[in-house]
């Protein structure tokens, strides 16, 4: 029988492997891997009593963390293993179900789960329960010996840097260049603008001066005397130190100001902020049906480095509670 639970503190190197080796082979990687995370667990104030394990016969099998951002949101990132036996099948429906209620009975009305793009069979067990898919999210990597880009920004803008009293004017030109943005659209409308924000600035990875907003001329006044700064775009950026990089969190241009070139000012900016922070790589995630946005970071050197799917509930949709039931009743979390 199968129980899923809340981790123990003496199981945390445990859980940690088993999330760990998917990606990495050799017990002096791994043991490198697992006091990575406790690292950046330690640093972005994560709670490591949020992973649950998946035990069989009290033995773990696997594991699931959550990160719970301040809008109510929680990522699963799990490392289930893949089916191949249809007769564990469901088992594994049973197993995912109780994740996803230890979510939601924890508060959370949004949950991600991200899967391998091949991985059909939990995907079908997601959508049994009520979860969407959203999109396949693709992530991209420019290591700091790329060759430099070949860019010159225009002499007419300039930069305003994050802070308190600038808040206000980050947080409106944040929402308008959502607007019609290509990257996940169906999300626009589930979260506050607020939360949107207060989740990107959670943790110690917010710094203050890695947010930028870029002002430009307004090449529709008569004459250059009459033309003002006005804000066009925004860039938030966020340091990775685990991975000795930069990551774009979010890039942005309002929308009457696209197709004029301000998204490579954008970009640029990013690359030569890493170049100037002395960090080995630049890293990026975006919507995979947003190709104007991917090509614009392949022309910077960008290269992909994996693809995942993303799946997602909302409890503002008033779904039943998760539809799949089978030949046993679903194990009880405790």
């Amino acid at each position: 029988m199968f129980e899923v639970r809340p981790i123990s503190n003496e199981e945390i190197d445990k859980a940690l492997e088993l999330l760990s080796c998917e990606s990495f082979s050799g017990s002096g990687k791994l043991a490198a891997k697992v006091a990575s995370f406790r690292e950046r667990t330690l640093r972005e104030r994560y709670d490591l009593a949020l992973q649950l394990a998946v035990l069989d016969d009290n033995h773990i099998i696997y594991t699931c963390f959550f990160e719970t951002c301040p809008e109510r949101a929680v990522f699963i990132l799990s490392d289930l293993p893949k089916i191949d036996n249809p007769q564990i099948y469901d088992h594994q429906a049973h197993i995912i179900h109780s994740l996803f209620q230890w979510a939601v009975d924890q508060g959370n009305n949004f949950v991600q789960i991200i899967l391998d793009p091949d991985d059909h069979p939990r995907q079908k067990i997601c959508s049994q329960i009520g979860f969407r898919q959203l999109t396949d999210l693709i992530y991209l990597h420019r290591s700091g010996d790329t060759q430099p880009v070949n860019f010159a920004p225009p002499d007419n803008i300039s930069w305003l840097l994050y802070d308190k009293k600038s808040y206000s004017l980050f947080k409106r030109l944040i929402s308008q260049t959502l607007e019609d943005s290509l990257d996940s659209p169906e999300l626009r409308n589930l979260r506050k603008l607020e939360d949107v924000i207060s989740s990107l600035k959670a943790a110690d990875r917010f710094v203050p001066s890695y947010w930028r907003l870029l002002k430009c001329k307004d090449s529709a006044k008569s004459s250059t005397k009459n033309r003002q700064d006005e804000p066009a775009g925004v860039l938030l950026l966020a340091p990775t130190p685990q991975r000795d990089a930069i990551e774009i969190i979010y890039l942005g241009v309002v929308p009457q100001m696209r197709g004029k070139g301000l998204g490579k000012i954008l970009l640029y900016e990013a690359v030569n902020c890493a170049k100037q922070t002395g960090v080995k790589s630049v890293l990026v995630s975006i919507d995979c049906r947003n190709n104007p946005a991917r090509k614009l970071y392949e022309k910077f050197g960008f290269k992909a480095l994996l693809r995942r799917t993303v799946l997602y509930y909302c409890t503002q949709w008033n779904q039943a509670k998760p539809a799949y039931r089978a030949r046993q009743e679903i194990p009880t979390h405790k």
